[in-house]
């Protein structure tokens, strides 16, 4: 009985290492998918310093039929009637009788076809009925007619007053509305593409995504007083400024006010008062 499990056993492990694996490594971070459906990530593999997605991965997320071409050397993917034919050897593609050029040519690894990321808006989107749009440094890939404006965020100065920016861009509307302890700027958009400082500075202890997917929230420091954040729009960016008073700042605008006269006091400074017989 023990040396059948054992030759089970052995079997089963030949037959998982003959199993086609994808070479390569996952990248550290994963890129994400934005659509009107949600968000979920889709699997990337780093090869010979590549970043690439397999076909059969493509295939599944746009609905494009995949076909291996051994006359043509290369690969044929269609989407309605419409035909893209990627090289295998030469790092181009032919999309509807274009040519486009690739960072590298088609790549079989563990018995599946990969091609490299940029396949997707250089050579997909001019046949696809949607937009789609790669942002490498955010790790996202748009697709759909979806508002996602790149966010960035900056502390100017330390202060006190501390100032910090907001940068849209495109141009979006905002609104800010004060919290304890935070600022929130809404943004009008379906999703944030954003960047912050990873630290904080001065009166502002955090820029930061809030739990809302298209919310900033400016995180204050305990000692902050007086908040205020203004936008503006203009050459196409809303920039939104913000402001940050610290306590003693408002305690010295208070004590430099000019004093009132106490209603108690009966006669002016240095003039005798007259004396009652």
């Amino acid at each position: 009985m023990r040396g059948t499990a054992t030759f089970s056993l052995a079997i089963l492990v030949l037959l998982l290492a003959s199993l086609p694996q994808a070479q390569g490594t996952a990248p550290a971070t994963p890129l994400t998918l934005l659509s009107r459906e949600g968000r979920r990530p889709v699997p990337t593999i780093v090869l010979s310093g590549q970043e690439l997605i397999a076909l059969d991965e493509v295939a599944a997320l746009f609905q494009v039929t995949v076909r291996e071409d051994t006359l043509a050397g290369g690969l044929t993917i269609t989407y309605r009637g419409r035909t893209i034919v990627v090289s295998n050897d030469r790092p181009m593609a032919s999309v509807s009788g274009r040519v486009v050029t690739l960072p590298s040519p088609a790549v079989r690894s563990g018995g599946r076809w990969f091609v490299p990321l940029e396949f997707l808006p250089r050579a997909l989107a001019p046949i696809y009925d949607a937009r789609i749009d790669l942002r490498r440094a955010s790790r996202l890939l748009v697709v759909g007619d979806l508002r996602v404006p790149r966010v960035t965020g900056r502390i100017d100065s330390p202060g006190p007053p501390t100032r910090a920016t907001l940068e849209i861009s495109p141009a979006a509307p905002v609104s800010v509305t004060t919290e304890a302890g935070r600022l929130l700027v809404r943004i009008d958009a379906d999703a944030l593409d954003a960047a912050f400082p990873a630290d904080g500075a001065g009166l502002i202890e955090q820029l930061r995504p809030d739990d809302q997917p298209t919310t900033v929230a400016v995180v204050l420091a305990s000692r902050a007083g007086a908040a205020r954040a203004v936008p503006v729009q203009a050459d196409g960016i809303t920039r939104v400024t913000i402001e940050v008073a610290g306590v003693s700042a408002l305690a010295d605008a208070a004590a430099a006010a000019p004093p009132v006269a106490s209603p108690l006091l009966r006669h002016p400074p240095g003039r005798p008062g007259r004396r009652c017989s």
